[in-house]
């Protein structure tokens, strides 16, 4: 079993990656209109972004070090990830597609469109389930292989697997000198996966920890100077460097995970959370993945229906608009959630 200190990580880590992403989602509408860019609220917003950017190596780091650490039968395991992640996950796919279909009505569907249409919604209407679902495919196997191996070498060889890509995919995005692998998504984070693991076992010392965070505030300067460089030679946004397999947010998201474990567990000596804090984090933490699928469907259907209100409040007094939009969107759909575990029908799909 977990220990205290290892599930509060976990629970900690989970609901700050589902509060960056939301950060993320929300600081795009301020940065991406080029018409808006150098002035105060998009340099803001354009920080800030890039440091959420840790967010998504987060949660395929963390379901690496939860998972594969675990001892169960094959069968018990998929059934889990099932009842957890995949079934939710196409109950508000749906919701989405029939959001779009017949309330935004920005898709049109026909007897002849609708498996198609499906189908694309299933895959990138939350782009990132489509990965952990393959990684969990694959779970049962890599649990055997990293039992096989010493920590050194998964932490060496999955460090290596995942350079590898992102220096690939950076290099051909920025260059345009090649194309990148055409990887499927799992494979493109499963370095992440493993490494989430490995760094479970790992210990860090006071010098390591010194080169995590000089890691960390090199990938954070490279994503945002390098972005700056390449949307000003574009003449327009350039969101290369945003890719959350790209190198500098690589560096950024293994660092950064690896200390906030450590902080977490009280290695540190950081200042202690609060109780009530604490026990409110582990609350929330079971049901950060419905509060990742509710907040698409209040963001979307609040552009829909205020257009343009969001984006002029959130370039007032950026950062802290962003930051305070995103707690109280994150803050509706938890309270979303806690409504639907009354229902009983939605009770599966949170």
């Amino acid at each position: 079993m977990l220990s205290d200190s290892r599930l509060f990580w976990a629970d900690f880590l989970r609901v700050a990656a589902i509060f960056l992403v939301i950060v993320i989602h929300l600081a795009a509408l301020v940065v991406f209109p080029w018409d808006n860019a150098f002035t105060f609220s998009w340099w803001s917003a354009h920080v800030l972004n890039s440091i959420s950017m840790s967010a998504v190596p987060w949660l395929a780091l963390l379901s690496g070090g939860l998972l594969l650490s675990k001892v169960e039968s094959w069968q018990l395991f998929y059934r889990k990830r099932a009842l957890k992640i995949v079934v939710p996950w196409i109950f508000w796919v749906s919701v989405s597609l029939l959001l779009d279909a017949l309330v935004i009505k920005s898709i049109q569907l026909s007897s002849e469109n609708v498996l198609s249409v499906s189908w694309m919604y299933l895959r990138t209407a939350y782009w990132f389930i489509p990965a952990l679902v393959q990684l969990y495919m694959i779970t049962p196997l890599l649990r055997n292989f990293v039992k096989k191996v010493s920590v050194a070498q998964l932490l060496s060889g999955a460090f290596l697997f995942q350079l590898i890509i992102s220096v690939q995919h950076t290099y051909c995005s920025t260059t345009l000198q090649c194309a990148p692998w055409p990887l499927p998504l799992g494979v493109q984070y499963l370095g992440y996966f493993l490494l989430g693991y490995a760094f479970t076992q790992l210990e860090v010392s006071k010098i390591l920890s010194k080169v995590l965070v000089f890691c960390f505030l090199i990938g954070l300067a490279v994503t945002i100077w390098g972005t700056v460089i390449l949307s000003q030679l574009q003449h327009g946004f350039n969101a290369t460097l945003y890719s959350f397999i790209s190198v500098p947010v690589f560096l950024m998201g293994i660092s950064s995970f690896l200390l906030m474990i450590k902080c977490c567990k009280g290695q540190f000596n950081i200042i202690e959370l609060p109780t009530g804090i604490r026990s409110w984090i582990t609350k929330v933490s079971p049901f950060s993945f419905s509060i990742f699928f509710i907040h698409g469907l209040f963001l979307r259907l609040l552009q829909w229906s205020q257009p343009g209100l969001l984006e002029n409040i959130l370039k007032t007094t950026t950062p802290i608009s962003i930051l305070v939009c995103s707690a109280l969107l994150f803050m509706l759909s938890y309270w979303v959630v806690l409504i639907s575990k009354k229902i009983p029908y939605l009770r599966s799909v949170v």
